[in-house]
């Protein structure tokens, strides 16, 4: 099994989580005077933040799958932490993602 602990539940919250925050984002947005002229629909921002919590997901089981393979449980020493990777593993496949989606 590539990442033990994880759950279903867990993840369902992860892509709801990620869903609305990215709506809120859109709320925020649509109301700051920076952005005018720049609308994020509410639909948008929902396709967008259900995509982001899926790849953000791929990238944390990717992470697991690469400390799994080097038989590294974590990947730095401090207890209770699982390392740096740990902590930026989505990030490095939705910050592309989301770049592309704003061009």
């Amino acid at each position: 099994m590539l990442s033990p602990k994880k759950t279903r539940e867990g993840a369902i919250a992860g892509l709801l989580g990620a869903t609305a925050t990215s709506m809120l984002f859109s709320v925020i947005w649509n109301k700051c005077d920076i952005a005018a002229g720049a609308d994020f629909s509410l639909l948008e921002a929902g396709i967008l933040g259900l995509v982001i919590g899926l790849i953000s997901q791929v990238g944390d089981l990717a992470e697991s799958l690469l400390k799994r393979d080097a038989q590294v449980k974590d990947s730095n020493s401090l207890p209770g932490f699982g390392g740096m990777l740990d902590v930026v593993d989505s990030l490095i496949f939705t910050t592309p993602l989301l770049y592309f989606w704003l061009l």
